[in-house]
């Protein structure tokens, strides 16, 4: 299973307010949790939040396929 979130949900403006920091966390629970094997992001994602994902998974096992 793979995940490409976005940023968070888009604000009023049309922004997201979610940090690369709580994106990150919440990507590593995801692949903690044995629920993902391939990450990456979506809409409002920079390479700020690409560079947070990464490090936050890095070392991480991904899941493995039943």
């Amino acid at each position: 299973m793979h995940a490409y979130p976005n940023a968070g949900l888009p604000n009023a403006m049309g922004g997201y307010d979610e940090t690369p920091q709580n994106f990150g966390e919440n990507m590593r629970n995801f692949a903690l949790d044995g629920l993902v094997n391939m990450v990456g992001g979506c809409c409002g994602t920079t390479p700020a939040y690409i560079k947070e994902l990464a490090a936050s998974v890095n070392g991480l096992k991904p899941r493995e396929v039943p």
